[in-house]
């Protein structure tokens, strides 16, 4: 899987965002 093309690295990034915001909700220490 191959990340070149400028939409990967955003499509990417988004992805990484939503994992980060997932595990900051559910690592939330309430």
């Amino acid at each position: 899987m191959k990340c070149s093309l400028p939409g990967d690295v955003k499509t990417a990034r988004m992805f990484g965002r939503h994992v980060a915001e997932s595990l900051n909700r559910v690592m939330v220490p309430a």
